[in-house]
C-alpha cells in the first residue's frame, strides 16, 4: 500500500517537475528576446545609429542577434537561446527580412517600420508560450504569455 501512495505521489511530483522546467525554459528564452531589443535600443542611442534586434532559426534551433542595421545579418553574432524552445512562426510578426525577422531603432529610440512581436514556444509543450510585443513607434516592448500571443 505505501509503495502505490509513494508511487502515485513520485509521478505528480516529476509531473509538477518538468513542467515548471519547461514553463523556465520559455520564460529565460523570451527574456532573452526581451533584452535582445532593449540593447538594439541603448546602442542606437549611444551610437546614434540604427542598431537592429535579428531573429532566426537554423536547423531547429533558435537565435538572436543584436548589431547595427547596415549590417547584413548573415555577418552578426548569433546567439542561441535553448534547444527547448523555439520561435512560433505562426504567431510572430515582426518583419522578416534577409532571412531574419527583425526591429530596427533608431537614435531616438524610436521603431523604424513596422511593430510587432516575437513569440517563444516550447517544443515538447506548445501551450507554453510567451512573447515580446514592439507595441508602439516610440519603442515601448511589453511581454505578455500563453493566449495573449495568439493571433
Amino acid at each position: 500500500m505505501i509503495v502505490v501512495i509513494l508511487g502515485i505521489l513520485s509521478s505528480i511530483t516529476l509531473t509538477s517537475w518538468s513542467y515548471f522546467v519547461a514553463n523556465q525554459a520559455v520564460k529565460q528564452a523570451d527574456e532573452a528576446v526581451f533584452m535582445a531589443m532593449r540593447s538594439a535600443q541603448s546602442q542606437a542611442r549611444t551610437s546614434k545609429q540604427r542598431w537592429q534586434a535579428s531573429f532566426r532559426e537554423e536547423d531547429e534551433q533558435a537565435f538572436w542577434a543584436v548589431h547595427p542595421a547596415r549590417v547584413h545579418p548573415d555577418d552578426a553574432q548569433w546567439i542561441a537561446l535553448s534547444s527547448a524552445v523555439r520561435y512560433d512562426e505562426e504567431n510572430s510578426t515582426l518583419r522578416r527580412v534577409q532571412g531574419a525577422r527583425r526591429v530596427v531603432f533608431d537614435r531616438r529610440n524610436h521603431v523604424i517600420g513596422q511593430l510587432g512581436r516575437m513569440t517563444i514556444v516550447h517544443r515538447d509543450n506548445s501551450e507554453l508560450r510567451r512573447c515580446t510585443f514592439v507595441s508602439t513607434l516610440l519603442g515601448t516592448l511589453r511581454q505578455t504569455r500563453n493566449e495573449w500571443c495568439e493571433r
